[in-house]
């Protein structure tokens, strides 16, 4: 797949320096309160309030759940650890790391193929390396959006793309627009910041 991205550094930074100027953790600019959600994966229940996110910003990366990952390396092997996504923004990097036997691991998105991890009622949810993080599928519509951590109701949202076949892309105004086209009332939503309510009107059209 082709990917074009930011470090993950330089694309939260950016994205902030496009908000009111707050440097605080911030929400999306839209929240929904379902019972279930729609995912690529099926519908999943979600208790309380699904509230994306496009950055945290108050001097703490983005918080990742703790999960059963099973990792799968570049020679096929795989193995199953329970970890959680640790992200770097000092180094622009993520990876996951692990105590075992008192022994410290880590393994960083160029040596696998692929991590995921299974939900509750057995749905599998995929992370795709790219070489500063992990990219996991959250909406599948006409533009496909990514998150860095494989959390469904609170996930942040990092990276789009047009189809099933378009570039992997930075989540920016600049990247976002050519998706849209000439659609004035979803560029305005562009135009203000509100880059995941612009990609939530579009995919509803």
């Amino acid at each position: 797949m082709n990917v074009i991205h930011l470090p993950i550094k330089r694309l939260i930074f950016f994205i902030t320096l496009l908000s009111l100027g707050n440097i605080i953790p911030v929400k999306a600019q839209f929240s929904i309160p379902p019972s279930r959600i729609s995912t690529p994966y099926g519908k999943v229940n979600i208790p309380g309030v699904y509230s994306p996110r496009i950055y945290s910003f108050n001097g703490a990366s983005p918080v990742s759940g703790k999960y059963d990952f099973t990792i799968v390396l570049l020679n096929d092997s795989s193995f199953t650890t329970k970890t959680k996504i640790k992200i770097d923004l000092e180094k622009n990097h993520c990876d996951l790391n692990w105590k075992s036997k008192g022994i410290q691991h880590t393994i960083t998105p160029k040596e696998t193929k692929e991590i995921y991890r299974t939900t509750f009622d057995n749905r599998r949810i995929t992370g795709i390396p790219l070489d500063t993080c992990w990219a996991f599928l959250i909406d599948s519509g006409k533009i496909r959006t990514y998150s860095i951590t494989s959390d469904f109701n609170s996930p942040t949202i990092c990276y789009i793309q047009s189809g099933k076949n378009g570039k992997l892309l930075a989540l920016t105004p600049d990247n976002l627009r050519p998706l849209i086209g000439d659609n004035p009332a979803v560029l305005k939503l562009v135009d203000k910041n509100k880059l995941l309510k612009a990609i939530k009107d579009y995919n509803n059209r």
